[in-house]
């Protein structure tokens, strides 16, 4: 039998389970305080590229390479609750949970879109037996390449940010529904993003190998910053994938405190 890649990772908020995307479009769900595979959520018609828990921990949203979206519940009644339609069959690489909305999602696809939705279950009377529709809130259009990834600030209620092929790297007030900031972070593609716990680092991986760093300063801004003369942070093939580590305020790798002007402030 051949092994079946695993193309997404993602924890729960709490860090208990832990969700996998594969090739065979299934999503598992394992516990790992038992460590056991609890569960397989079907619906997806292709590999799942991207995963997402809600901030409650009740769904799991995963993305497709037909460019479907579906939320799939993992308590109680363990069922797929609802879909966002795929867009032209673009490949989604990115979906994310606002940790503030608990029914809004933001995914972001091949073809340099990034969507914003309202995930709330909604049937439609005309077909009452297909899988409801979330309700599309907006679509920002300013990318000119593939989207490898999007991400909502932990800090900010409003702020989301994605990054793209093109090099840009894109701050979006999703209340206004506008790009209030644009980063052109390289000249090669970027290939994957993460936003740091404290809503003030942002590191994007490229094509190229390197790891950029987007520290905010004290304007507010932000401004870009090779991560050089830290560590090695540089390889021979494109980056896929990073995170940030959440670490105790005395340990961490940038200790300046989260004030309020920085949580309420957008990057203007």
């Amino acid at each position: 039998m051949q092994p079946i890649p695993v193309l997404a990772l993602t924890w729960s908020p709490a860090s208990r389970y832990l969700a996998s995307g594969s090739a065979d479009a299934l999503v598992r769900i394992f516990d790992l305080q038992k460590r056991e595979h609890a569960l397989t959520l079907r619906g997806q018609r292709s590999g799942v590229c991207a995963l997402s828990w809600s901030p409650s921990e009740v769904h799991v949203a995963s993305a497709s390479a037909l460019g479907d979206v579906l939320v799939h519940r993992v308590q109680g009644s363990v069922s797929a609750v609802c879909r966002a339609p795929a867009a032209a069959g673009c490949a989604v690489r990115g979906v994310h949970w606002s940790p503030f909305h608990p029914s809004k999602l933001a995914a972001a696809s091949d073809d340099g879109v990034v969507s914003l939705w309202d995930m709330t279950p909604s049937r439609d009377p005309a077909a009452p037996t297909k899988l409801p529709i979330g309700t599309l809130l907006h679509k920002f259009c300013s990318h000119t390449a593939a989207c490898c990834g999007v991400a909502w600030s932990k800090v900010n209620h409003h702020l989301l940010v994605s990054a793209a092929a093109d090099g840009q790297v894109l701050f979006y007030d999703s209340t206004r529904h506008a790009v209030v900031r644009t980063i052109v972070a390289d000249s090669s593609p970027i290939t994957s993003l993460t936003f740091a716990p404290d809503g003030l680092h942002i590191a994007c991986g490229t094509s190229e190998g390197q790891v950029r760093h987007l520290p905010r300063t004290h304007a507010p801004s932000w401004q870009r910053r090779n991560l050089t003369g830290c560590m090695p942070l540089r390889w021979r093939t494109p980056i896929c994938s990073a995170m940030f580590v959440l670490v105790c305020q005395q340990h961490s790798m940038y200790p300046c405190p989260v004030d309020s002007s920085i949580r309420s402030a957008l990057p203007l």
